[in-house]
C-alpha cells in the first residue's frame, strides 16, 4: 500500500516566453495531492477500467490494485 502522510508533491514544467532574445525558459509548478485526492482518482480510475469491460467478468479488487498503479505513476508516488 501506499503511505502519504498529508500532502504529496508533485511538479510539472512549463514554457514561459522571455523578454528580449525571444527564447523560452523553463518554470516548476508545483501542485499538491492530498490522501482523498489521490483516494478518488483511483476510485475514478478503477470505475472505468470496470466500465470498460462492461462491469463484467472482473475483480474490483484487481482493477482498484490497477488503477493504484497507475495513479501513483503519474503523481509520483511511491508505494511501501
Amino acid at each position: 500500500m501506499a503511505r502519504i502522510t498529508t500532502k504529496k508533491e508533485a511538479t510539472n514544467t512549463t514554457t514561459t516566453p522571455r523578454r528580449g532574445n525571444g527564447g523560452t525558459r523553463k518554470t516548476q509548478t508545483t501542485q499538491y495531492y492530498t490522501e482523498n485526492d489521490r483516494r478518488q482518482m483511483i476510485a475514478e480510475a478503477a470505475y472505468y477500467m470496470a466500465l470498460h469491460r462492461n462491469f463484467g467478468n472482473g475483480d474490483p479488487i484487481n482493477d482498484w490494485l490497477m488503477a493504484e498503479q497507475e495513479i501513483n505513476a503519474r503523481i509520483g508516488q511511491t508505494t511501501n
